[in-house]
């Protein structure tokens, strides 16, 4: 046997393994000193080994197979941070602020609209009990609960329409009085209360207490109880009354200016309410 492996010398000994593969395919001795570098390398087979690195100045450059690494390894798949900021710019602080204003102004006009659908729901309802009808449930049954509910709030309604429909009327009244220079009797004077008194025997203390103070009660007024009797008390008070009291009809000048002097004098120290109310009856008492 010479070289690397040898002569070969087919006898009638069976091979096995390796010897037989070199001798099915007649493999000839090769020389152990041929440059493998200079070789090509084929591309079929079971083995496949990368072609040898260049020298450089006596050293091995290596290749770079960091990219083929981080394939493998899956480093790759992490985009560099330079690429990112190109790719997927951050979102501008603008932008997000106009979403949250739209966002908020579409809630807006959800709740307006579900609010006035709920509005028309209740004015529906509140149409058909005054007409005389009555509420059924889901089930079709008579719902006495929420039927008188809406009537209470109907009288309700009605009543607090009448008290603004009165209150409105007595300042137009004041309005009146104090932009004319007329003369002015008994029946044109605005007196408070819900009807023109026909004697002195309507100017009662409960009349025009009710005037003043009930209609604070309506749900939409803003006006509280003392601005109401300090209105009342200024706009009564003799100073403020007397460009009214000059052009009351000379037969009524003296009892009425006395009796506007000595009432606010009489009740300066007593409650104010009281005060108010006490001072006009006695004012419409002297008139």
């Amino acid at each position: 046997m010479g070289g690397l492996f040898g002569n070969f010398e087919r006898d009638e000994t069976p091979l096995h393994g390796f010897s037989r593969l070199f001798a099915e395919f007649n493999l000839q001795p090769r020389d152990a000193s041929l440059d493998i570098k200079q070789r090509s390398f084929s591309k079929g087979g079971y083995f496949a080994f990368p072609p040898p690195s260049p020298k450089e100045n006596g050293r091995i450059i290596s290749p770079d197979t960091s990219e083929t690494h981080d394939q493998l390894y899956g480093h790759a798949l992490l985009p560099h941070p330079e690429q990112t900021s190109h790719q997927n710019p951050p979102a501008i602080d603008g932008d997000v602020a106009e979403n949250d204003e739209v966002e908020q102004r579409q809630m807006a006009e959800r709740q307006k609209r579900l609010e006035k659908e709920r509005e028309m729901a209740t004015h529906g309802e509140v149409e058909w009990v005054r007409s005389g009808g009555v509420l059924r449930d889901a089930q079709g049954r008579r719902d006495k609960v929420r039927t008188d509910h809406i009537r209470h709030e109907i009288r309700l309604q009605e009543r607090e329409k009448l008290l603004k429909e009165m209150w409105e009327m007595y300042e137009r009244k004041w309005g009146a009085l104090l932009a004319s220079d007329d003369r002015v009797s008994f029946k044109d004077m605005p007196w408070p209360l819900q009807r023109c008194p026909s004697s002195v025997g309507d100017l009662t203390f409960k009349a025009i207490s009710d005037f003043l103070l009930e209609p604070l009660d309506i749900r939409t007024n803003t006006v509280t109880k003392r601005e109401r009797i300090r209105t009342s008390l200024l706009r009564w008070h003799p100073d403020k009354m007397s460009s009214v009291l000059c052009r009351v009809v000379e037969e009524d000048v003296d009892i009425v200016r006395g009796g506007v002097g000595a009432l606010f004098h009489k009740y300066h120290d007593k409650d104010a309410l009281y005060h108010v109310a006490q001072a006009i009856f006695v004012f419409f008492t002297i008139v």
